[in-house]
């Protein structure tokens, strides 16, 4: 690290911002060692020059400024054994400033929990002050990997009881082998695994970032860093580090669409969160406030994506549902159908009213949770509308009466229930099958732009089934989108927004990204198991590089859970939030639209509690 007053006192004209080595046309040597140092627009000197200036070890080195850029109200602590203790100069002089306190201990030969190092990692887990924001962990390397699942519980369940808001774990490099084999790829593992029993444990891949041929120079002995080494491990864990603080990673002044926020719940009227009193609500409507609740501004908002989900259902014969609209006239619509004992969920864009509330009637009765996802400011290009029904095969309404059979239909939904006419790239749907009809391996519902039908689906369903899901669904040139059934049924669409041409809202058609079928089931019924990553950065024709967050079609089957039921949590891959997305029991196949922040590296993670098989589809993007 060399600071800026450093830098100045041995180039007096040096721009700091604009130093880095670049290549030297001249030099006979190749990689590194032909470059030299740009200090400003005009002025170069020869990377031996600046090793004399500075001390380097040698003249192959890459330089690279940084910036602070963010200072954020909150308190830092790590722990670590040798390899934290190689970079005690580097990580500190990074965070210095960052954060309103910073602490670093890191001992060599320091175990986990053990071992004759004191204190342990468990030890200085319990020196770390009450209410840290943040601890990073840097453990595992002088641990039995067989032991290390039972330690890190230890040092969670330490920082825990310390009131820690979030851990972040580093994996541990596999370089170091005996007969191609590394004795850390078990202890990574078990720390893989730990994540599902910790929801506040984000764990960060230096073995993946560190395993390339580039970073062989990095490595004095596979485990231990060099000085270039721990330049480049300081620097990634800080970028791990800030994401963490940052999650919105962009001014929001930047986005014009949607600003995506980390799940939160709103409702939940079996403990009384967003209601006046603990209760089902059954025939009628509440108003729940969103604005200013959740990460939600408290004004200039138009909008909120929402997943509800009707819990511990009771309905007479004909069934139930749920609307969801922004109070005032209650429209013809449904955005959740439901049966008595049923628990399910479904994806909602909704307005806000005047008043910054929502409102959620329901027939039958039922206990509401809703989760927060995004918000659409009032100046967004997002126009919600109040739920407005441009499809229902019963009644002819958008297509010729009757059920649709291993067929497409063509709606038209332009100009219709307050859709303009022209410049409309995507609408937001809820669609809905009624009277359903399937073989043995059920049937499903794709909703794309004509053309050529996409391997995907946005609903599942079973004979005599009556299910609900949300789509944001690409226009065609014509106005229209087009609907797929295989098997038989009957299909109800209200749209509740639209996007214009040229937001930054990109529709897609439905691109499959994740199949497990053929890896494996997610999850375990229990709920220990390890979230599934779905890496979104390879999206065809799409800049993923400035990615926000993703419009998703989760799918379950092949499902298994205890007798407590599962569910299914998509989220940036921080902490887990306390929310879900897709809710199921064992055997049951069923499908729900999310729209999922992404991390800054195009990630977003799947946490199952139970078992699942997964199928996930992406349909569009945000981007700033």
């Amino acid at each position: 690290m060399i600071s800026v007053a450093a830098l100045r006192s041995a180039y007096s004209g040096a721009e700091p911002g604009r130093v880095t080595t670049v290549v030297d046309p001249a030099s006979p040597y190749q990689g590194i060692y032909a470059n030299r140092v740009r200090l400003d627009d005009g002025e170069h000197v020869s990377a031996w020059s600046f090793r004399g200036q500075f001390g380097l070890p040698s003249p192959g080195f890459t330089l690279s400024p940084i910036t602070r850029g963010v200072a954020v109200d909150q308190s830092l602590f790590f722990i670590g054994d040798s390899v934290g203790a190689s970079i005690a100069t580097e990580l500190p002089a990074l965070m210095s400033g960052v954060f309103t306190s910073y602490t670093h201990d890191a001992l060599s030969s320091r175990r986990t929990a053990g071992g004759s190092v004191v204190p342990d990692g468990v030890g200085a887990a319990a020196s770390v002050p009450a209410g840290t924001d943040i601890v990073v962990v840097e453990l595992g390397y002088n641990d039995d990997p067989d032991a290390l699942a039972g330690r890190i519980d230890q040092v969670m369940a330490t920082l825990s009881a310390r009131g820690v808001g979030v851990v972040i774990w580093t994996t541990m490099s596999e370089r170091r082998q005996a007969n191609g084999v590394s004795r850390y790829a078990p202890a990574n593992a078990a720390l893989e695994s730990a994540r599902g029993r910790w929801s506040n444990l984000i764990v960060v891949d230096w073995a993946a970032a560190s395993d390339d041929s580039e970073a062989d120079r990095w490595y004095s002995d596979g485990v231990h860093l060099t000085s270039t080494g721990q330049a480049e491990f300081a620097l990634w864990l800080r970028s791990r580090i800030l994401e963490v603080t940052d999650p919105a990673y962009i001014a929001v002044g930047e986005l014009e669409q949607m600003v995506p926020v980390t799940p939160a719940r709103l409702l939940d009227t079996r403990t009384g969160a967003g209601v006046t009193s603990v209760g089902k609500v059954t025939n009628g409507t509440i108003e729940v406030q969103v604005l200013g609740e959740g990460g939600i501004p408290g004004t200039a908002v138009s909008a909120v994506a929402l997943n509800v989900t009707a819990v511990e259902a009771a309905t007479d014969q004909s069934g139930g549902y749920l609307t969801v609209f922004p109070c005032g006239t209650r429209p013809n619509a449904s955005n959740l159908n439901f049966r008595s004992g049923q628990t399910i969920a479904n994806s909602v864009i909704a307005p806000v009213s005047a008043r910054g509330t929502v409102c959620f009637y329901v027939r039958g009765a039922a206990h509401l949770l809703a989760d927060v996802s995004a918000y659409f400011p009032s100046s967004t290009d997002f126009v919600a509308l109040n739920p407005g029904r441009v499809l229902d095969t019963r009644t002819g309404n958008g297509a010729p009466v009757g059920s649709v059979t291993d067929s497409t239909i063509e709606v038209p939904v332009l100009g219709r229930e307050g859709l303009p006419g022209t410049g409309v790239a995507a609408v937001a749907l809820n669609l809905t099958v009624d009277q359903a009809r399937s073989g043995p391996g059920g049937g499903f519902v794709t909703v794309f732009p004509c053309g050529t039908r996409p391997n995907s689906s946005n609903l599942n369903f079973t004979t005599g089934r009556t299910i609900a899901n949300a789509v944001i669904a690409p226009v065609s040139a014509s106005g229209t989108v087009c609907i797929y059934v295989s098997g038989g049924a009957h299909l109800i669409a209200d749209v509740s927004g639209y996007f214009p041409n040229g937001a930054d809202y990109t529709p897609l058609a439905p691109v499959r990204v994740v199949d497990t079928r053929s890896t494996g089931r997610v999850g375990a019924t229990d709920g220990s198991g390890g979230p599934l990553e779905v890496d979104l950065s390879g999206l065809p024709g799409v800049d993923t590089s400035r990615m926000l967050a993703a419009s998703l079609n989760i799918t379950v089957v092949n499902s298994r859970t205890s007798s407590a039921g599962g569910y299914v949590t998509v989220y940036p891959c921080r902490v887990r939030p306390n929310a879900s997305n897709v809710n199921f029991v064992t055997g049951l196949t069923i499908a729900n639209g999310v729209i999922a922040p992404v991390s800054r590296f195009g990630k977003v993670c799947i946490y199952v509690y139970g078992e699942a098989d997964l199928l996930v589809d992406v349909n569009g993007v945000v981007s700033y």
